[in-house]
């Protein structure tokens, strides 16, 4: 973050975090909320009892095998089944997939991809064990939550206590998308996310106040 100020010539900048994501931008937004101007979060992690869809179980290596079909059934599986067929827009998942796996050639059985297990390891030690990687309170910037009422992942009672504990922000905001899930930035209203975005980082604070 340093580096990207510097090399600007900037004093402060916008943060935008999804799911473990918002882990790092939240967390670094609590710490060093002088350089964050504002803090957007698309879904993102808090603390939860309970396995989560992410965890498997097992003793975890350096990296999980993630079968890149497996995850789309996955992904609609947490959609209505009668609202799934439309959910993911004509020939986005096929491109998702081949630009995902290209950056994996290495990854040995066809059609998986290695990801990181630290963001399984975060879920079991910090947000399943009741231990918050951030103070939401300790956040100075202007904060904007946007969650899909489908998330499996992270759901909806997850990201209202986020919000409740958000106490120090100048102002905050959570926008709940209507038909989306944990993925609702692939999805058929990701504009909705991306609008609620642009809109909040473009405003004055003159336009809350």
């Amino acid at each position: 973050m340093s580096h990207i100020l510097n090399r600007g010539g900037l004093d402060r900048l916008s943060l935008i975090g999804m799911s473990w994501g918002g882990s790092v931008t939240a967390a670094y937004t609590a710490a060093h909320g002088e350089t964050v101007a504002k803090l957007a979060l698309i879904a993102p992690q808090w603390l939860t009892e309970g396995p989560v869809r992410i965890d498997a179980g097992g003793t975890l290596g350096a990296y999980r095998r993630i079968d890149v079909q497996a995850f789309r059934q996955r992904w609609l599986d947490a959609a209505p089944a009668d609202r799934r067929d439309g959910l993911i827009p004509a020939g986005w998942f096929d491109s998702w997939a081949e630009t995902t796996l290209a950056t994996d050639p290495g990854a040995g059985a066809p059609g998986t991809i290695r990801a990181p297990s630290g963001a399984v390891l975060d879920v079991r030690e910090y947000w399943t064990a009741g231990r918050p990687i951030y103070d939401p309170g300790a956040i100075r910037s202007p904060v904007l939550l946007t969650h899909a009422e489908w998330d499996a992942d992270v759901t909806i009672d997850r990201i209202q206590a986020l919000f409740l504990r958000l106490t120090g922000a100048p102002y905050r905001r959570w926008v709940e998308i209507g038909e989306g899930t944990h993925m609702v930035v692939l999805e058929k209203n990701r504009w909705q996310v991306i609008d609620a975005i642009v809109a909040f980082l473009k405003e004055t604070r003159a336009l809350i106040d």
